[in-house]
């Protein structure tokens, strides 16, 4: 089921790639802090759009190593959607 080239394949890689992206960040960061060696913490949102951007990688793999065109596509896609819905709540919410 995932050795092929699909859209599920590549939406479900855009969908879980960022979540984990965005734990291991805000765990760095967090840990950082507590350790004393940064004194800045990063907020929330610089967070989430960091973990929007860990798509950068899958996207890579998916058209220059496996030419996946239908899972790259697919990855694109999703990162554009939750860009665009980054920057819609942002300004909704007023954070940005």
């Amino acid at each position: 089921m995932f050795r092929k080239d699909s859209f599920f394949l590549g939406t479900a890689v855009a969908i879980v790639f960022p979540v984990l992206f965005f734990g291991l960040i805000y765990l760095l960061n967090h840990l950082i802090l507590k350790a004393g060696i940064a004194q800045l913490y990063l907020e929330k949102n610089i967070h989430v759009l960091l973990g929007i951007s860990g798509n950068l990688l899958p996207l890579r793999i998916f058209f220059v190593n496996f030419k996946y065109d239908k899972a790259g596509r697919s990855v694109l896609f999703v990162t554009f959607l939750l860009t665009l819905a980054f920057f819609a709540a942002g300004k909704h919410l007023g954070v940005l």
